[in-house]
């Protein structure tokens, strides 16, 4: 009862009258969630999946699927991570990362980005959420890396840099009990995460 109070009181975010509402083909950003809607039921329920009740039992792997066009981008960037910034956990949210053909070069930039001022070699690393929350002075906030266009990670990406990159992202799940991932993906490309090393991640 108190959540559903605290979130009855959220504010809305003001809109930028010098910003077109209609992104076009482009996804909505955090940017455009003053005028992102009809999406409450799927918000509330990925919400609901990055506050479990018994963290240690939870799938901290969210993958969000469908097709092609369906929103998922807009539904994790204008609609999501808008109300993680306002909850009193005080989320730590990456920037997305989009893998291309080199997934660790493109985490370690995300990540960089989150950490203005410390160079890009010093940021990714075995221990890089640790990192990520010293450079924030926040030793105890939740963190959320979003993968987005993760099928990149199937079409761009060579097999050995896309394990390496999932191999790092199940390590640091299995290490951080309060790291979180919402992986984006076009569904016809599930089937191919299941036949990766990391396949449980998706399961």
């Amino acid at each position: 009862a108190w959540q559903h109070r605290a979130e009855e009181r959220l504010t809305r975010p003001a809109w930028d009258s010098n910003r077109s509402p209609f992104p076009g083909l482009e996804a909505f950003t955090e940017q455009d969630s003053a005028v992102f809607f009809g999406r409450d039921a799927e918000i509330t329920e990925l919400l609901d999946r990055l506050h479990p009740v018994v963290a240690a039992q939870a799938n901290r792997l969210v993958a969000v699927i469908g097709p092609s066009g369906a929103g998922k981008s807009s539904l994790v960037q204008a609609g999501v991570v808008p109300r993680l910034r306002q909850d009193r956990g005080g989320w730590i949210v990456v920037p997305p990362v989009v893998p291309g053909d080199h997934p660790l070069r493109s985490l370690a930039r995300s990540l960089a980005a989150a950490c203005p001022g410390h160079p890009t070699e010093d940021v990714l690393g075995p221990r890089f959420i640790d990192n990520l929350r010293t450079m924030h002075g926040r030793p105890n906030a939740p963190v959320l890396v979003i993968v987005d266009q993760a099928e990149e990670l199937i079409t761009l990406s060579g097999k050995a840099e896309r394990d390496n990159f999932l191999g790092l992202l199940a390590s640091a799940l299995d290490a951080d009990l309060r790291l979180w991932i919402i992986m984006i993906m076009r569904s016809e490309f599930l089937t191919a995460f299941l036949g990766t090393e990391q396949a449980r991640l998706f399961r």
